[in-house]
């Protein structure tokens, strides 16, 4: 099912292509027509980049958030998209899903800094292949670590907007502004971009936290035996 929903978006940018007479679509063009975009279409009006996405000679990689991710933030957030498009600091936001070179997705790595039109980082967390959630980027699973307390996944890669490249993410991309908390308190900030170890990134990956914890347990149960095992031995011998 989103590896087909991925193909009819994919169709439905291909005949915007043409509308333009450089034969290409800007990534305003692409907000302006995908309907489950309109939320990141008006935060960019709202903001006022409206010239800044539509200039054909952009060379970026551009992480678009759907209208579900901006839905999901809110519902955390207990705000309102009137509450989102109002924020001062909205320009900032958006300016933090810019990364200042086109990639497609294949040649983004984990380990990754990408350094943004706002002025701080991203950093790509890991890469996991055969998740069929992301069948749009081609199997690739990239955590985008940000310094919100959610990561934003890419669900559809490699859209080509002139001279960018877009991928649709499922979580907004959060800079390293506390403005945002004081708007959005429910919204945690954190210090850093990069994942410490243990670190709970909860929107979407609970069953990986459950099969690291049955892992763990079952090392715990084999090292109980073996200790058992062992000291029989010892035992016995003597």
């Amino acid at each position: 099912m989103v590896a087909r929903m991925s193909i009819v978006f994919l169709v439905l940018v291909a005949g915007v292509c043409t509308v333009r007479g450089q034969g290409c679509s800007t990534p305003y063009d692409i907000l302006s027509t995908e309907a489950t975009l309109s939320i990141a279409k008006q935060a960019v009006d709202a903001a006022g980049l409206q010239d800044t996405l539509d200039d054909p000679e952009l060379d970026a990689t551009i992480f678009i958030p759907n209208n579900a991710a901006f839905t999901l933030f809110l519902e955390q957030a207990d705000g309102t998209a009137e509450d989102l498009l109002a924020f001062p600091g909205l320009a900032d936001i958006l300016k933090y899903h810019v990364h200042i070179v086109a990639h497609n997705i294949s040649d983004i790595n984990e380990g990754d800094n990408l350094d943004t039109l706002q002025g701080d980082e991203i950093f790509v967390q890991f890469k996991k292949d055969n998740d069929p959630k992301y069948a749009g980027c081609g199997g690739a699973h990239l955590h985008l670590s940000t310094f919100g307390s959610s990561p934003s996944d890419p669900l559809t890669c490699d859209i080509q907007a002139c001279k960018s490249v877009i991928h649709i993410v499922d979580y907004p991309m959060l800079p390293n502004d506390e403005a945002i908390e004081e708007a959005f308190p429910n919204i945690e900030i954190r210090s850093s971009n990069s994942v410490e170890e243990g670190d709970d990134h909860d929107h979407d990956h609970d069953d990986d936290d459950h099969n690291d914890a049955a892992g763990a347990s079952s090392a715990a149960s084999y090292l109980k035996h073996t200790v058992v095992a062992v000291v029989m031995a010892a035992a016995f011998i003597f």
